[in-house]
């Protein structure tokens, strides 16, 4: 028996009842009766210990609600109490059969096929088993209803407008549905209804006027009593549900999880680009380049001193440098003197071997450099090493040392920037007053490439001899701002995905609270779905990028490694924010907000 006193229900906003008791007994059937607006489903919420917004005392069957936590009143919940919505909710994606193993595996009993029928049978339904829950009526839905609460064999069934949309046949159904469960099973049976052929079925009436909860009519009390032991939720019951509302469908199950690790591995393999690209492409392309790049007129004419100067002030940041070559002659061999600069300084590519023979080498100079092609020609061509200018004058410049093939092959000989200029100057050669064919400068990335483009006037462009502006578009690609915006906005999408995802399954979190399931075990099954959607989404992820990688020649223990932290990030991400979601979800609105 349930015996509620010192009844007080308000909101901040309005009271509803300032006081009254109520008494549910075994083996009768309660009514709660009263205009619209004056607390009836609230007050069934609040006996059905779906809200805690009313003030009372309350024992139930001996147990002292009031003094209960929140998990201790979930076990009286799932045990005791048997709901019947106006709006009946069944797990829309199990169908007849399964919604009602499921109401029976809370209790841990299995049912045969046989014994399925035998309860459909005593609530005068006729339906095959595998029929959806979808396609049943109104009326269908709420004998459905008194069926799995006989399963789970609840003390208290609570109905509110039962009648409510059923025709006179059906309505008849009903009644002989709660005088059965009140005079043959022994229930407590409460109804809240507006429906005026219920009124002669209640055995007690309580009918709330004027913020009083009051009693019209009283059966004499039959003093039955019900105890039974503690029953405990496993674990067990929560995996059905998944593989039952979730798992069940094993296409659309692969096709998220394969959505979610195409996403990741795209993010994977972008991150990866963009932390690795400089030393995957990047660096041995600045080796070649030299770590500079050559401005030229799109024209192809000489830069003037004034357009020097206007290069220079654009390009404050970037070391610049004016690119001239000087003209010299071994044995009317032209070779070329140019100028390295102070940044090529110690990355100059020498080959191993020593100074140049002592009949090349008549005056030891440090820093000289001659090119491999050149000093290649002068051991199998020329007997001595002398330099002349366009006058035929002796040039006092004597190299050291020579460097590797692949840095330059021409006739070149290259000294330091500062001892060029002097000997320019030397020969009355004053660049500020000289136009050039390109302005070098020192790059340290191919990220600087682009920027110095954009900064560049538009009568001018980049010298692009290594396919360079192929590799500086990637590197473009693959920057670290594109890449943040990028990654932001897939999360963003798929999070949204996942959170609507989230918010269609209200109502069976609703049903799953209403039966009994505590908010930690909710989450439990949340963790336990988006577990494995994601656990199969990383490897997905994995199978996919590396196998991209290898396509791509890219698979090293570098990028996959990379790979396997972006993948990681991004789904431990997803997941800690479902979680959130999932919690405020079942925090702020509670069972009886969302079954509405």
């Amino acid at each position: 028996m349930i015996e509620i006193k010192n009844i007080q229900l308000s909101f901040p906003s309005k009271v509803l009842i300032e006081s009254g008791n109520v008494n549910i007994p075994y083996g009768q059937i309660t009514g709660i009766i009263g205009e619209s607006g004056t607390g009836k489903t609230v007050l069934l919420q609040e006996i059905g210990l779906l809200r805690k917004d009313c003030h009372f005392d309350y024992i139930f069957d001996d147990m002292p609600i009031n003094e209960y936590n929140d998990k201790q009143r979930a076990m009286v919940r799932c045990q005791n109490i048997s709901f019947v919505y106006q709006d009946v909710c069944f797990f829309q994606k199990m169908n007849l059969k399964e919604n009602i193993e499921f109401f029976a595996m809370l209790t841990h009993k299995s049912l045969t096929e046989d014994d399925i029928h035998k309860l459909l049978d005593m609530v005068h339904l006729d339906f095959d088993l595998s029929t959806s829950i979808e396609t049943m009526s109104g009326g269908e839905k709420q004998r459905l209803a008194i069926l799995c609460g006989l399963i789970r064999d609840a003390d208290l069934f609570i109905f509110d407008e039962p009648t409510a949309y059923l025709d006179a046949p059906n309505t008849a159904i009903i009644i002989e549905l709660l005088k059965d469960l009140a005079y043959q099973k022994k229930k407590m049976v409460l109804v809240a209804t507006h429906d005026p052929r219920l009124i002669d079925v209640f055995d007690n009436i309580y009918q709330i006027h004027s913020q009083k909860l009051e009693i019209t009519k009283k059966a004499e009390d039959n003093h039955i009593k019900h105890t039974r032991s503690p029953l405990r939720l496993s674990f067990q019951i929560l995996r059905k549900y998944m593989s039952l509302t979730h798992f069940r469908y094993k296409s659309k199950f692969i096709m998220l999880f394969s959505i979610a690790g195409v996403i990741c591995t795209l993010l994977a393999l972008i991150f990866t680009y963009s932390q690795n690209y400089q030393s995957i492409m990047g660096a041995p392309l600045l080796d070649i380049l030299h770590h500079e790049i050559l401005v030229i007129k799109k024209d192809t004419q000489l830069i003037t001193p004034y357009e020097q100067a206007l290069i220079q002030r654009q390009l404050m940041e970037y070391e610049t440098y004016n690119d001239y070559t000087y003209t010299a002659y071994i044995n009317s061999t032209p070779v070329y003197i140019k100028a390295y600069y102070p940044h090529q300084k110690d990355t100059l590519p020498v080959m191993e071997q020593e100074n140049l023979p002592a009949s090349f080498n008549h005056k030891e100079v440090e820093d000289v450099y001659m090119t491999y092609g050149l000093y290649h020609t002068i051991l199998n061509s020329f007997d001595s090493f002398t330099l002349k200018d366009q006058q035929n004058q002796t040039i006092e410049i004597q190299p050291s040392k020579v460097l590797n093939p692949h840095f330059d092959l021409s006739f070149n000989i290259y000294i330091p920037y500062e001892t060029f200029m002097d000997y320019l100057y030397s020969t009355n050669i004053d660049l500020s007053k000289t136009g050039v064919q390109c302005i070098n400068i020192y790059i340290h990335n191919l990220s600087d490439i682009s920027n110095i483009q954009r900064l560049l006037p538009s009568d001018y462009d980049i010298l692009d001899e290594n396919n360079l502006m192929f590799h500086v578009d990637s590197a473009r690609l693959f920057d670290s701002n594109y890449i943040f915006i990028i990654v932001v906005i897939v999360l963003i999408a798929f999070i949204i995905y996942k959170i609507y995802s989230l918010i269609l399954e209200q109502q069976n979190i609703a049903l799953l609270s209403s039966l009994g399931i505590t908010s930690v075990q909710l989450i439990q099954i949340m963790t336990y779905k988006e577990g494995i959607h994601l656990l199969l989404s990383f490897i997905c992820t994995c199978v996919m990028s590396a196998l991209i990688l290898m396509l791509l020649g890219l698979f090293s223990f570098q990028t996959w490694g990379n790979m396997i932290l972006a993948a990681s990030f991004c789904l431990i991400l997803i997941f800690m924010i479902i979680l959130i979601a999932f919690y405020i979800m079942i925090k702020v609105f509670p069972p009886y907000k969302l079954l509405k």
